[in-house]
């Protein structure tokens, strides 16, 4: 059994997007089935370190004098989480796809998953900040006065703009890391490539992760629905993670045209230099 991972370089990346892309795919089904919400935490700090503690603890108790290695036990495990998940989730194909808007412990992808597929989702600072500023505003009912009111002063202050630009930055070092640890091993292609020419680089995603595919499927791909945008076909306080077909409306680039100065002081100052670096070129 094969599977694709899609690791955006962080939240609002675009990873539900290209979960919409592959769910159009016949031969390969999504985890859960058939959906492109959920994602797939198994190398996110939190979940990975539980990994290496069990083997550390389970060597401390062993009495004999070679112990697991854990190197050598990762594609066991991998394989056997993967015959799990087919199970589990009565899957009938050969080919999962899975995503998670995490880079973090990537690099150890394929020691896991030899035969698997690693795509890496990347967005420009200025369109991804843009999508994570309107998240910070949308707000549930269940919010009390004060919680709304402090998400609203977040907002104005700057301070959520100062901190998703500090994340961002470290997102694109953690890129950095994974072109130096696994080059040429990964397929990396940025969100608004997808979005601009989806009728060249879905063949190309396709291609790479080598996959059935013909005409139908990639027209359907083409025009795959919009999950989870903070903009499109949502309300002024509430985000959609229902499935919207595409309309005239769904243009999710360049929404930070209408940044105010202190946003635009504050992207250049701590994203700027990071965004460039990842390949993209904005003058803000």
């Amino acid at each position: 059994m094969k599977i694709i991972l899609c690791a955006g370089i962080s939240v609002r990346s675009g990873t539900n997007f290209m979960g919409s892309i592959f769910s159009e795919v016949p031969n390969v089904s999504s985890i859960p089935k058939d959906k492109s919400k959920g994602e797939f935490p198994f190398f996110r700090d939190e979940v990975f370190q539980k990994y290496q503690d069990w083997i550390a603890n389970f060597n401390k108790g062993m009495f004999v004098r070679d112990t697991l290695n854990s190197d050598k036990m990762s594609p066991y495990f991998g394989e056997l989480f993967l015959s799990y998940l087919k199970d589990e989730y009565n899957i009938t194909t050969d080919v999962i796809f899975v995503k998670d808007p995490s880079l973090n412990n990537v690099e150890k992808f394929f020691d896991f998953f030899p035969t698997g597929k690693l795509i890496v989702l990347t967005r420009c600072a200025p369109d991804l900040l843009a999508s994570s500023l309107k998240g910070s505003l949308l707000t549930r009912s269940s919010y009390s006065i004060k919680k709304k009111i402090l998400a609203r002063l977040k907002y104005i202050t700057g301070y959520n703009m100062m901190s998703y630009a500090k994340a961002y930055a470290k997102h694109a070092e953690k890129l950095h890391k994974l072109r130096r640890e696994l080059p040429g091993r990964f397929y990396e292609v940025k969100f608004e490539d997808i979005v601009e020419n989806p009728e060249v680089k879905i063949p190309e995603l396709f291609s790479f992760c080598e996959i059935d595919y013909n005409e139908d499927v990639v027209e359907k791909a083409v025009n795959a629905k919009v999950v989870g945008s903070s903009y499109f076909g949502a309300g002024k306080q509430i985000q959609n993670w229902g499935k919207l077909d595409k309309d005239e409306n769904f243009n999710p680039l360049n929404r930070y045209n209408s940044w105010g100065w202190l946003n635009r002081f504050l992207y250049n100052k701590f994203a700027n230099a990071s965004n460039k670096s990842l390949g993209y070129n904005h003058k803000i």
